[in-house]
């Protein structure tokens, strides 16, 4: 049977495993990852609320500082704040605000001029103009000519910033601390926006899966190995193959315990099908015998009508026990399994009949071809266009292939039967027309055949008379 491989590898159980385990693993790295996420998020959030909160009170002391000097001295504090800040901040006292407005917002950069503008108006209680606002380093204007930072002489480095991380943001904050006069300090600030997730992390995660999925593939496929052959076995053991060998013990406690019990089973099956072969070859040597004699003494009767019956009487207890004999026979038929021409086979079947075509016709669709017992199958088919002769006189036989089966259809030319349930047909010794010749055992046997064969039979009355028998064998 041709087979999807997409599908059978997504229905093997290893491919099931390896899926469930890919799925739980990606759904377990999503949690984690989500939650360390959140974790170092909110981490870092506190991190620079207090770089913010520790950065607002030193710019808070130092302007209490300048309100508190004459006006003439702050120049001078001024020189001392820009050489000790040297390359971590810039001060200047400007006579008005400067626009440093171009960063974009977001949420951390509301979070921060918020807390810095908290820190003025409710921890120290200024009443002033508070402006906390972000830029970035190359838009950082400064002096009351609002000059580019990186135009400064290079003389005045001092007064510069470290060059450190060139898209680190700048914190900025100005508060006039009075008419005409505008403190101005400007900060490199921690970065906003982390990378929570680079390169060799999500590498490593991808690695580390791909080795567990083979670790697991490798396991599986090395578990489920004796489930394998306990499969193969029993599909032997069901197509009544000879040669079957012990399955090997092995794999985990469960499954040893069920291989160990399908060998015993099979060791079973094999003693108790000789026995049979021995009962049934005892019954037909012991029955022949007294049936013989019976048909001698009935010849031996003078009354002839005594005679008529009690050779009709002898000769219906032959047919049962020849009936009998050929059931057990035709059902447990001991053959080796090869490909099989349906077709020719059909058309063996046909040959025996006298009047050839006119009796059997056969129209055949692809090649079909199945495996199977030869004898066994032609008697099957024997059985069912004998049948079809029988009660119909005429059978037409209809042979199909496909990618899943192979399909017989049988059909006749007779009356049908009836009222009659389909499946009283299959029960042995059952006979639809008391007038025909039989024993009811062919569509017992056929059946039993198809069944060894791991098809399926059917049967169907049709509209305009007559039967349908359907037999289908899966590729």
């Amino acid at each position: 049977m041709t087979r999807n491989w997409s599908f059978a590898w997504v229905g093997s159980q290893a491919s099931r495993t390896i899926l469930i385990l890919l799925g739980v693993i990606v759904v377990s790295q999503f949690v984690s990852s989500l939650i360390w996420y959140k974790q170092s998020y909110l981490k870092q959030e506190q991190l620079i609320v207090n770089y913010a909160n520790s950065l607002a009170l030193s710019a808070a002391s130092t302007i209490r500082y300048f309100n508190d000097l004459p006006e003439d001295y702050r120049h001078l504090a001024l020189n001392q704040l820009r050489n000790m800040g040297g390359a971590k901040f810039f001060v200047s006292l400007n006579d008005h605000y400067i626009d440093n407005s171009e960063y974009p917002n977001s949420s951390r950069t509301l979070l921060v001029t918020n807390e810095v503008e908290r820190i003025f108006k409710n921890e120290i209680d200024y009443q002033g103009v508070v402006s906390a606002t972000f830029t970035n380093r190359d838009n950082l204007r400064v002096f009351n000519e609002e000059i580019p930072i990186h135009e400064l002489p290079f003389q005045w480095e001092h007064y510069g910033m470290p060059s450190g991380d060139a898209q680190a943001p700048i914190l900025v904050i100005q508060v006039q601390i009075s008419s005409g006069a505008w403190f101005y300090l400007a900060a490199p600030f921690t970065p906003l926006d982390s990378n929570y997730f680079n390169t060799q992390q999500v590498v490593t995660l991808i690695l580390s899966t791909l080795l567990l999925i083979l670790v697991t593939w490798v396991f599986i496929k090395r578990e489920i190995q004796p489930i394998k052959d306990l499969a193969k076995a029993a599909d032997k053991l069901s197509r009544q193959e000879d040669n079957i060998s012990p399955v090997p013990v092995r794999g985990s406690r469960e499954l040893r315990s069920a291989v160990t019990a399908f060998n015993q089973m099979h060791l079973k099956v094999n003693s108790f099908i000789r026995d049979r072969e021995r009962l049934f070859s005892a019954i037909s040597h012991d029955l022949k015998t007294p049936i013989a004699c019976l048909k001698l003494r009935t010849e031996m009767l003078d009354n002839d009508r005594e005679r008529e019956n009690f050779s009709r009487i002898i000769g219906d207890l032959d047919l049962l026990v020849k009936g009998a004999l050929q059931c057990m026979k035709e059902t447990d038929i001991h053959e080796e399994i090869e490909p099989i021409d349906i077709t020719n086979l059909i058309e063996h079947c046909q040959a025996i009949y006298p009047k050839g075509d006119t009796v059997i016709s056969i129209q055949t669709a692809g090649l079909p071809h199945v495996m199977g017992k030869p004898l066994a199958l032609k008697r099957c088919f024997l059985n069912l266009i004998d049948n079809g002769v029988k009660y119909g006189e005429k059978v037409d036989v209809f042979i199909a292939d496909s990618e899943q089966q192979v399909t017989v259809s049988i059909k006749d030319h007779g009356q049908g039967i009836g009222d009659v349930n389909i499946d009283e047909l299959f029960k042995p010794y059952y006979r639809a027309a008391e007038h025909v010749e039989g024993s009811g055992l062919g569509l017992t046997i056929s059946r039993s055949i198809v069944k060894a064969h791991g098809g399926e039979l059917t049967i169907d009355q049709l509209e305009t008379g007559g039967l349908k028998v359907e037999v289908r064998f899966a590729k």
